[in-house]
């Protein structure tokens, strides 16, 4: 049980209450076999996983500040399928993995319930998502006004882990650290720089449905 009183709560987004890996699971089975990257030697969940690796990769790349939001997309297609396309041919590679990666939305299976059963608390979402991006997730899933609202990178400057994005959210509230909870699915960019903050806070395993169990400490 919490030894503290938590008053507010930062949430991460993806694959904490957006099932973001599900989502790219059923964006990619529409996209890859038609689009890119086939190959004779993998089937599906090979390709799938490959895949994962080489958004992770150039994901953290974005991350740390060291290419764009449009050059990760860029640079994950052509390590995928081995070719030296040009911006505009990524572009429109990618637009119909985009187009069935929307169409594919969905939440956690316990997301509804956690925020009905923590509704008394102020909460904040403190993602490394494009900002348009994670407004259109929050409105088309329906969790708009769950909270008081957002940051990302786009609003401050800076992306998990660094303080900054933490306390510009904490500001959102108007609490101190110690009287939160941050909840989130990466221990580098979630957990630790919170624990480093003194906040409380939860991991979730992508995949797994425990988000409940965060409300043990609230």
């Amino acid at each position: 049980m919490s030894t503290r009183e938590i008053r507010g709560l930062l949430l991460d987004l993806d694959d904490t209450l957006f099932d973001e890996r599900s989502t790219a699971q059923r964006a990619f089975a529409a996209w890859q076999p038609v689009h890119a990257g086939h190959r004779l030697d993998e089937d599906l969940e090979q390709a799938f996983t490959r895949w994962r690796l080489v958004t992770d990769k150039h994901w953290k790349r974005h991350s740390a500040g060291e290419i764009s939001f449009l050059d990760q997309r860029r640079e994950r297609l052509r390590e995928f399928v081995g070719q030296a396309l040009t911006d505009a041919q990524a572009d429109t590679l990618f637009e119909p993995y985009m187009q069935a990666y929307q169409s594919s939305w969905s939440l956690v299976d316990d997301a509804v319930e956690f925020l009905q059963r923590c509704a008394h608390l102020p909460k904040v979402i403190v993602t490394n998502g494009p900002r348009l991006m994670q407004e259109r997730k929050l409105s088309s899933l329906g969790l708009t006004g769950h909270f008081v609202g957002m940051v990302t990178p786009d609003d401050c400057g800076h992306a998990k882990p660094r303080p900054e994005i933490f306390h510009r959210a904490l500001g959102l509230i108007g609490l101190p650290a110690a009287a939160c909870l941050m909840v989130g699915d990466d221990h580098a960019c979630d957990i630790e720089p919170a624990h480093a903050l003194g906040m409380a806070a939860f991991h979730v395993q992508p995949g797994v449905n425990e988000l409940l169990g965060a409300l043990a400490l609230l």
